[in-house]
């Protein structure tokens, strides 16, 4: 099943469901609704129309201080959470109730830290799923900071900074070191097809390790790897996951692979 979680491509999908069924599910739920509504239409406000320069400066810190400033937040990641545990258990009794064990239950999600925005639990998750399909998709990433960056600075009541955004916003997505964001400042966009995308190993293979711990070997941890770019590019994520990820990779588009880069998958699985 993939997307059991809320999307977080735009800064307006991370606020995204206030439904009255959500309300109803909150109530008999034990959750405060009407607060988290509240704060979240607070903290949306604040980061259209007055960017906080304490997260542009520190954006790690701050982004844990918005939790002593707006408590409910914490709730509402509580909530989607929640949610898509309850979503992914329905499943599972779907699967059940009609003979499943014949079956396995494979659940794509974000990584981490985008799993805490879209509601993506890895550790309860892996405890009714068989298979977590962890997304490797380094060509969306950069394309995220862009959004992101792009809807925050459409907004502002002051002047702000475009370097500054992009660079709090890499920071805060965990696409690499300071010096790592810095070199790659000027290619957080959509990467050409023959385009590297700008995401260091190091940052991939640290956010596969935060899926196997959370996992905890309750289900298997299959990264999933997107055949799109550079042939040298798609050989790299391939090796990093095969290596990160003991019990496999899925290859995700097909269509975008052809002879070179089903060699590299050859070479990568001999």
């Amino acid at each position: 099943i993939d997307w059991p979680e809320y999307p977080c491509y735009t800064l307006d999908e991370l606020f995204h469901d206030f439904s009255d069924h959500v309300a109803q599910w909150s109530a008999s739920h034990g959750f405060e609704f009407e607060s988290v509504r509240h704060e979240a239409a607070a903290a949306i406000d604040l980061v259209r129309h007055n960017f906080p320069k304490d997260l542009i400066e520190r954006p790690v810190v701050h982004a844990v201080e918005w939790l002593t400033r707006f408590p409910h937040i914490a709730e509402w990641l509580r909530l989607k959470s929640a949610l898509s545990v309850d979503l992914i258990e329905n499943w599972r009794q779907i699967l059940d109730d009609v003979g499943g064990s014949r079956k396995q239950l494979v659940a794509h999600a974000f990584m981490p830290p985008y799993s805490l925005a879209t509601g993506f639990n890895f550790s309860a998750a892996a405890r009714i799923a068989d298979v977590i399909a962890p997304k490797l998709y380094t060509m969306h990433w950069p394309l995220m900071v862009r959004f992101w960056s792009d809807a925050i600075l459409a907004t502002q009541r002051r002047p702000i900074s475009r370097i500054a955004i992009i660079r709090a916003l890499a920071t805060l997505m965990e696409l690499g070191q300071p010096h790592d964001i810095e070199q790659r400042i000027d290619r957080y966009h959509y990467p050409s097809p023959d385009e590297p995308h700008p995401i260091p190993a190091a940052a991939q293979t640290r956010k596969i390790q935060a899926v196997l711990a959370m996992a905890s070997d309750a289900a298997s941890v299959v990264p999933m790897v997107h055949g799109y770019g550079p042939v040298d590019d798609f050989a790299s994520r391939l090796e990093l996951a095969l290596d990160s990820a003991p019990a496999g990779v899925w290859i995700n588009r097909y269509g975008y692979l052809g002879d070179a880069k089903l060699q590299c998958i050859r070479r990568s699985w001999t």
